[in-house]
């Protein structure tokens, strides 16, 4: 996703353009987030339970930490 930046080709701003549009379809309802579960700020806590969760093989979507 981020080679046009990482590479500075000549239509890096080609990827703000995906990104304006992929926000404003998530905004309109057009697309969902895939995000089913945020678990809060990033600590050991919450990265063990995120762990977890993916190693139990039935999560469903994407489990979110904020806070990098």
């Amino acid at each position: 996703m981020f080679t046009r930046s990482l590479f500075r080709t000549p239509d890096q701003v080609t990827q703000h353009h995906i990104l304006d549009r992929i926000a404003r379809l998530v905004d309109e309802g057009a697309l969902r987030i895939t995000a089913t579960q945020h678990l809060g700020t990033i600590n050991a806590a919450n990265l063990r339970e995120a762990h977890r969760i993916l190693e139990s093989g039935s999560a469903i979507g994407k489990v979110t930490l904020t806070g990098f």
